[in-house]
């Protein structure tokens, strides 16, 4: 079932959602997958409790301040590996992936956002990396909704206070970009993010490939 056959269609998209508990990455990322799907594409979402809960609900205490334990993570990043071959291997290259992470600074196990990138280029895919920002009051305020624990989802606002303090993890590279969600829907949110694709991918078109010199909107983090 690999895809080795030879293929003319045009490959889809990574795109790696970046931010904070609470920000909207989900939420953000579900209706990107709406909007790629009226638009006529296939787009399929990874987001990072996917893989997280499939371990977690088989823990009794898989936190420790909000932090999810050294074994447990483990066991996630395994399950990772296997989602992240299959999509490499398996899924046809017009189809374009949504991922959402929450990369912590200084965290050793914050390598998946590294491996979606590699995952683009071995899918010969173009990567549109997003740092979702939003005020704290805002954010905090996000983090007490209840259907956060559907998914198992973080709503301690100490916790995420501390989190806050400790950055978030934003790699310095060329395609990055970023979007203040305080003030957006998830549906204006989404359209900011395929308006970014579009002038990106205009951009390159204009210097012949997906090595051309991207756009760069972004502030500070």
């Amino acid at each position: 079932m690999r895809q080795d056959s030879v293929v003319t269609t045009r490959p889809g998209w990574v795109i790696q959602l970046l931010g904070f508990p609470g920000v909207g990455k989900y939420t953000i990322a579900l209706e990107l997958i709406r909007q790629l799907d009226a638009q006529g594409e296939t787009a399929r979402l990874v987001d990072n409790h996917l893989t997280a809960n499939l371990i977690t609900g088989l823990v009794a205490e898989p936190y420790v301040k909000g932090m999810l334990d050294r074994e447990v993570r483990e066991r996630i990043s395994a399950v990772r590996s296997v989602v992240e071959r299959a999509i490499e291997e398996l899924s046809p290259r017009e189809w374009t992936f949504v991922f959402t992470n929450f990369p912590l600074k200084d965290d050793p196990f914050q390598v998946a956002i590294f491996n979606n990138r590699t995952l683009a280029e071995r899918r010969d895919a173009s990567f549109l990396p997003v740092v979702l920002t939003c005020e704290v009051d805002e954010l905090l305020r996000r983090l007490q909704s209840p259907g956060r624990d559907v998914r198992q989802k973080l709503r301690d606002p100490e916790v995420a206070g501390e989190l806050i303090k400790r950055g978030l993890l934003v790699p310095d590279w060329p395609e990055m970009q970023e979007v203040d969600v305080t003030r957006l829907s998830a549906e204006e949110a989404a359209r900011e993010i395929l308006r970014l694709r579009f002038k990106l991918d205009e951009e390159r078109a204009r210097f012949g490939g997906r090595g051309a010199p991207p756009i760069r909107q972004r502030g500070g983090w």
